[in-house]
């Protein structure tokens, strides 16, 4: 029952011996009783026993594939054939089990494509496993590192690098972490040495402007006041006032192109070397070319000012002014008179063309005139809602 249970196709040849006849097969050429010289022929007669002590499973078989249930036993002379052949032995009793080449490779078209698959499968487990893994441990972390190197190169130093679960993410973090730490740190200094530093320019640049009004009290023929608010600590904004003679005042404004530390330093040289050619008493249109031609001396930073300067002989009333580059001035004859835009130019800015040539304009104030110098500070300057102050509301 237990043999009738196999499928000779499927599974090959199963017989029982004991002796040397056949007492169960599931295979018709192996009938009850058959003798192994039946089967194989007097001179193998001691196959089984030889198959049994042999560790072998490649064998020549006989009458194994050489039959159909449809069709007789051929002679065993002509059914020789390679096959795949394990005998066991318990007593006098023989297990043979035996499957011919042609029935094993019958199946190898669809055992090679099982396989086959069966390698893709775990191909494509392994592949999916490892990149989850690498995902995870290495692309993941990788991943959050820049994107908190792209805050930090930003400026956001008090982003951190979280760690990536292993040792060299870890370490790597806390790499980072300490530098940018460090790095917070000496910027932080930088800083404070920075505010100190331009806390001293700003008492400096303070200092050389005139702050002291009314700054002549023997003199009653004119008024004169200036103030100045920066919108950094330091500025390259300026003015400036000085008696040049007995009955001349020279005055100024300008506007320094850079801000800062560096305009701050190239205000001072200009506002030196205006008041050293005007207070000279040579033509003002002159102090203003010579100025300008010192001023373009090693100018490597290429930096320039704006200028309008006057010298005022507050005997006569007689002003004589030279506008360099800069904003046009608000003229008022009188309290109640009107305010008029003095539009004429006479040059250009300060300390880019040394052979930039001056004129000089010349006009009568009255008593009671009132004349108003600005930089672009004022009228150039926005609200909240981007609108610029302009000169009609300055006017």
């Amino acid at each position: 029952n237990l043999l009738n249970g196999y499928s000779l196709e499927r599974d090959g040849t199963r017989v029982v011996f004991v002796g040397d006849e056949v007492v169960l097969s599931n295979n018709p050429a192996y009938k009850m009783g058959d003798t192994t010289a039946e089967l194989y022929g007097e001179a193998d007669e001691g196959i089984l026993e030889e198959s049994a002590k042999s560790d072998r499973t490649v064998q020549m078989l006989y009458n194994v594939d050489a039959f159909s249930e449809n069709e007789p036993l051929k002679d065993a002379s002509t059914a020789r054939e390679l096959g795949y052949m394990k005998v066991g032995k318990a007593g006098q009793a023989y297990m043979l089990m035996a499957m011919p080449s042609s029935m094993v490779f019958r199946g190898r078209g669809s055992t090679m494509a099982w396989i086959t698959i069966s390698v893709l499968v775990i191909l494509v487990a392994v592949y999916m496993t490892a990149t989850n893994l690498l995902k995870r441990i290495v692309v993941n972390p990788i991943k959050r590192t820049n994107a908190s190197l792209a805050r930090i190169t930003e400026g956001y130093l008090d982003e951190t690098v979280q760690k990536g679960g292993t040792i060299e993410f870890d370490s790597l973090s806390d790499g980072i972490n300490t530098t940018v730490d460090a790095l917070e740190g000496w910027i932080g200094e930088a800083e404070r040495r920075m505010e100190r530093d331009l806390a001293t320019a700003k008492t400096i640049q303070e200092s050389a402007l005139p702050s002291t009004f009314p700054p002549f009290p023997e003199i009653d023929k004119f008024d004169i006041y200036a103030s100045m608010n920066a919108a950094k600590e330091v500025g390259g904004d300026f003015y400036d006032f000085f008696l040049i003679d007995e009955h001349t005042l020279g005055f100024l404004i300008a506007d320094v192109s850079g801000k800062g530390i560096p305009g701050a330093l190239f205000m001072m040289t200009a506002k030196t070397e205006l008041e050293n050619y005007m207070s000279t008493g040579m033509q003002l249109k002159d102090a203003i070319l010579t100025a300008n031609y010192h001023l373009c001396s090693n100018n490597d930073a290429g930096m320039f000012v704006t200028v309008w300067a006057a010298m005022l002989n507050w005997e006569t009333g007689e002003l004589t002014y030279v506008n360099a580059g800069h904003n046009f001035p608000l003229l008022r004859h009188g309290h109640d008179g009107e305010w008029e835009w003095l539009t004429k130019k006479c040059g250009l800015f300060l300390g880019t063309f040394e052979t930039a040539k001056y004129r000089q304009q010349t006009l009568t104030l009255q008593p009671g005139d009132e004349l108003l110098l600005y930089t672009d500070g004022v009228n150039e300057a926005f609200n909240v809602d981007e609108e610029e102050y302009g000169n009609d509301r300055l006017e």
